[in-house]
């Protein structure tokens, strides 16, 4: 993204400056407080004292002593030695002032302004953000014919996602004047810190010189030295796929096992394998390995879908041959009204279809399973043709039995024997 990169082989891309920012700063008055940093304290009113809530203000309390009574509680019918027999004395929180300090602005008279929080003047700062749009232009001269090819691999968009550094930077004026000589245009410079090396490898007896590009160590300029490798093999599991031969007879190199791993896990794509061998295969080779894997897979399994099939349809039969011809569809759907019962019997066509489904699906994972124990099996197996034709012949059964029933449904007689 542009964050990575910062704009580096974008066109038209918003590239923010951060070292060419600005902040502005501009204060007044708060116009709570009129530049005093406090109000008047809310509590008080100003006044800096509160009533007290003892004595109400008053500056006496009922006798604490003698309870308001006026008589000693402990010499009845003499006077309380402390009120002498007023009934009142004098407050002990106030001290007859009949007012306290108040709690909130400790007498000051003002608190603090929430607004200005207490400096007394309202700052507001602006930050004015420095930008450019791209115009992305990147001279290839004097570069290795391996780093371009790089570069053309990984997409120069690309480059910031780990692959190099990439910063901007300024032009001094002399690279000004040779970049745009008479015309004083802006212009936004990139560095990258890329690593590169090439190496001289020999792959059997063909030699290659092989580029590393970026810090990811992308290579380049590798040759497909598997295809002439794998040709035999290839060749065995062409024919396989074609049933001319055992599909374990292609199975030898480690690259048919793990393909074969793939197509019956069904995650085999040219992407998958490119993340085991990335390099030594070329595309068309992993194309026409997958086919023909696919292909001899289904050919292992024609045998068993085949029959299952054949089983799949043949019980069909006598399913509907019992349930059209003894009665039994006549009896489910007594009472039920045209929509009913077209409902039930689509329902019952449904229910042996996917019985048969998972039949053929089982049948067919069974045998692979059974063939190839050791490697991971998809839960849901390409059954191919077989699938098709079943579905046809249970479908047709279905329709056969209906037409031969003799008590056929009410909505077959409102559709064709009207």
């Amino acid at each position: 993204n542009e964050h990575e990169s910062r704009g580096f082989g974008l066109e038209s891309a918003k590239v923010t400056l951060p070292e060419k920012a600005a902040f502005f700063a501009c204060s007044q008055p708060c116009p709570a407080c009129n530049g005093q940093k406090g109000v008047p304290c809310g509590a008080c009113m100003g006044r800096g004292a509160i009533a007290c809530p003892q004595c109400q203000g008053l500056g006496r309390e009922l006798c604490y002593y003698c309870l308001g009574r006026g008589e000693d509680p402990h010499h009845q019918g003499h006077p309380c030695p402390t009120c002498n027999g007023t009934r009142y004395a004098n407050c002990r929180k106030c001290q007859l002032r009949g007012s306290i300090v108040c709690p909130v602005c400790g007498g000051t008279l003002a608190v603090s302004c929430k607004a200005c929080k207490g400096t007394g003047a309202m700052t507001q700062e602006v930050e004015v953000a420095c930008a450019a749009e791209t115009h992305f232009k990147l001279s290839y001269e004097n570069l290795p014919s391996g780093l371009r090819k790089g570069f053309d691999r990984i997409g120069l968009v690309n480059l910031g996602k780990g692959h190099a550094d990439i910063s901007t930077g300024g032009v001094t004026k002399k690279e000004l004047e040779e970049l745009s000589p008479g015309k004083p245009i802006p212009i936004l410079s990139y560095k990258v810190d890329i690593p590169y090396a090439e190496m001289k490898i020999n792959f059997g007896i063909k030699k290659a010189i092989v580029s590393a590009v970026g810090k990811r160590c992308v290579l380049v300029g590798v040759p497909n030295f598997l295809d002439p490798v794998l040709e035999p093999w290839m060749e065995k599991l062409h024919a396989a796929a074609l049933g001319r031969r055992d599909l374990e007879d292609a199975l030898k190199p480690r690259v048919m096992k793990e393909l074969l791993a793939l197509v019956l896990a069904h995650s085999a794509s040219e992407k998958r394998v490119r993340r085991d061998y990335p390099f030594g295969l070329s595309p068309g080779a992993i194309e026409k390995l997958i086919a023909d894997m696919r292909l001899a897979v289904k050919y292992a399994t024609l045998k068993i879908r085949s029959i299952v099939s054949a089983a799949c349809i043949a019980g069909a039969g006598i399913f509907y041959h019992a349930f059209y011809g003894m009665g039994l569809e006549a009896r489910l759907t007594h009472g039920s009204n045209y929509a009913e019962a077209l409902g039930i019997d689509l329902m019952i066509l449904a229910i042996v279809m996917a019985l048969g489904w998972g039949a053929l699906n089982f049948s067919v994972r069974a045998a692979l399973r059974k063939r190839f124990p050791q490697m991971p099996h998809a839960f849901q197996q390409d059954v191919g043709m077989a699938g098709g034709l079943m579905a046809v012949g249970i479908v047709s059964v279905f329709l056969i039995f209906l037409s031969l029933a003799n008590v056929k449904p009410l909505w077959y007689m409102e559709m064709f024997m009207k």
